[in-house]
C-alpha cells in the first residue's frame, strides 16, 4: 500500500490532524487492521471498488464514513485495487463539526451520508472527478470550510485535558491531570464521558501506547526495557498486556510495512 501524507491549512488545524491518501495497487484480496488512536476520522473511498469494514458493529460498505473514535482495531477487507482519502480529526472535532454525539459513535462506523445527507454524495462525486491527490485535499479542506465557519461552541476544559495527556504520552495519574485543568475529579470526568463516551484514564492509557511506537523500528526487535522505563509501565508484561487489549496483538507480531503506515498516523 501506498500513502502520502498532507496537513491541514491554518484555519483548519484546530479540526484536522492531518490527511492521508492511501491508494492499494495490488490485485491481491487483504484483509488490514485499523488501529485504535482514540480519535474520529472521515473517510473517503473513491477508488474502482469499495472495501469492505467489518467489526462488532456489523458489515459496512460505503463509499464515505465517520469513523467515531476506536478503542479496539477493526478490519478492512479490501479488494485489490483502490484509494481512500482520510481525515484524522482532532478529538473532539466531529462533535464541533458535525454536531455528532461522539460518545455514540464510539467504536463505530457510520455511513457519512447518515450525518450530513446528501453532501456526502456530492463530495464522492467531486473526489471521483479529481485529477491528483492534491486537488482531492483542496475539495476537503473546502468541504471542511464550510462546516467550520458554523462551529460556535468550544469545550476548553477538555482541549486543555485532552492535550495535556497527548503532551505526556498518556503517563499521568488523574489527581495530576485535575489540578493541571483546575477541576475536580468528577467534572473531567464527567465531561470526558459526556462528549467523548470514555474516561480520561482509558483515554490516557491508549495515548501512553500509542507512544509504543515510537519506540520501533522496522526489522528491529522491540527494546521493551526502553519503552517500560520512557513510558512508565509497571514492567514488561505489563506492557504486552496492555498493547495486545487495545491493539489485539502484541508489537512483536507487526511486520514493516504496517508498522510503517501506523507510524505515518501517530
Amino acid at each position: 500500500m501506498n500513502y502520502q501524507v498532507y496537513y491541514p491549512s491554518t484555519p483548519l488545524r484546530q479540526f484536522v490532524e492531518a490527511y492521508y491518501v492511501l491508494e492499494c495497487t495490488s490485485h491481491t484480496y487483504k484483509t488490514q487492521c485499523t488501529i485504535p488512536t482514540g480519535h474520529p476520522a472521515v473517510v473517503f473511498q473513491y477508488g474502482n471498488t469499495t472495501p469492505t469494514i467489518e467489526g462488532h458493529f456489523g458489515t459496512l460498505h460505503c463509499r464515505s464514513y465517520l469513523s467515531g473514535a476506536l478503542y479496539h482495531p477493526v478490519y478492512n477487507k479490501n479488494p485489490g485495487v483502490y484509494k481512500a482519502l482520510l481525515i484524522f480529526l482532532q478529538p473532539l472535532a466531529a462533535y464541533y463539526l458535525f454536531t455528532v454525539p461522539q460518545p455514540s459513535y464510539v467504536n463505530q462506523f457510520v455511513p457519512l451520508e447518515d450525518i450530513i445527507g446528501a453532501s456526502a454524495q456530492t463530495m464522492e462525486a467531486q473526489l471521483l472527478q479529481a485529477h491528483s491527490n492534491r486537488e482531492c485535499v483542496r475539495l476537503v479542506e473546502a468541504f471542511l470550510s464550510g462546516y467550520a465557519q458554523e462551529v460556535e461552541r468550544k469545550i476548553p476544559l477538555l482541549e486543555a485535558a485532552t492535550s495535556y495527556i497527548e503532551t505526556v504520552s498518556g503517563n499521568i495519574h488523574i489527581h495530576r491531570l485535575c489540578a493541571k485543568c483546575g477541576c475536580s475529579q468528577r467534572t473531567i470526568e464527567r465531561y470526558f464521558q459526556q462528549y467523548l463516551g470514555v474516561t480520561p484514564k482509558r483515554y490516557a492509557r491508549l495515548v501512553r501506547l500509542q507512544r509504543v511506537y515510537e519506540f520501533m523500528k522496522p526489522s528491529t526487535p522491540p527494546d521493551y526495557s526502553e519503552m517500560v522505563y520512557r513510558l512508565g509501565f509497571y514492567d514488561h508484561a505489563h506492557l504486552i498486556n496492555e498493547f495486545k487489549t487495545f491493539h489485539g496483538i502484541t508489537p512483536h507480531s507487526l511486520n514493516s510495512d504496517s508498522l510503517q503506515i501506523i507510524q505515518s498516523f501517530l
